[in-house]
């Protein structure tokens, strides 16, 4: 499956669909996917409790 959605991510249908919208899609492993989410949490979190920043609940 994962193959099959690489391909997908990586056609050039997909990206011209997604790029209107902001979306730039980079296909690669789920621990690659963690990584980014874990720096943009410690990249944004930070100013966000300075800032007293809360979810919508």
């Amino acid at each position: 499956m994962s193959r099959e959605l690489g391909a997908t991510v990586r056609s050039a249908e997909f990206r011209d669909k997604t790029l209107p919208s902001g979306i730039e899609p980079e296909p690669g492993a789920s621990a690659n996917f963690a990584a980014f989410i874990s720096a943009d949490h410690d990249r944004l979190g930070t100013p966000a409790k300075k800032a007293n920043l809360q979810a919508d609940k």
